[in-house]
């Protein structure tokens, strides 16, 4: 069996008309792009949480300490505190957490504009790949 080593994961969606999904990684081999059923995401989901499990009992069995726990961002909320005059950005991630960072009245043009500076250049990225 030839290896594939998984570097890091750049965007996943939905292929046309609901056939199937992708991920697509970026790989030892190169940039890929992995297709599946809904069906075989829950194997693949299933599976990959059984690898996980595995590898955190061989380290506590080779007495290496777990690996630190990730955190995803699930969902984002916004609000404003018209009394502190501060925007207020609450983030739920799927261990079920939240954060909420509060962000100063005078600090909202320089954060709105470096935004939408990213956007532009996401934008401009999109084309070039299309």
């Amino acid at each position: 069996m030839k290896e594939l080593v998984l570097l890091s994961t750049q965007r996943a969606g939905s292929l046309p008309e609901g056939k199937g999904a992708y991920v697509e990684v970026d790989t030892n081999e190169g940039p890929r792009q992995i297709r599946f059923t809904d069906e075989d995401a829950e194997r693949l989901i299933a599976a990959l949480h059984a690898a996980r499990r595995e590898l955190r009992a061989e380290r506590l069995k080779a007495g290496h300490p777990p690996p630190p726990a990730t955190r995803h961002a699930a969902r984002w909320e916004t609000a404003l505190d018209p009394v502190e005059q501060q925007a207020v950005l609450r983030t739920h991630f799927t261990d079920g957490t939240i954060e909420q960072t509060a962000i100063p009245r005078r600090e909202l043009e320089r954060i709105a504009r470096s935004l939408a500076e990213a956007l532009k250049r996401f934008e401009s990225g999109a084309e070039m790949r299309q």
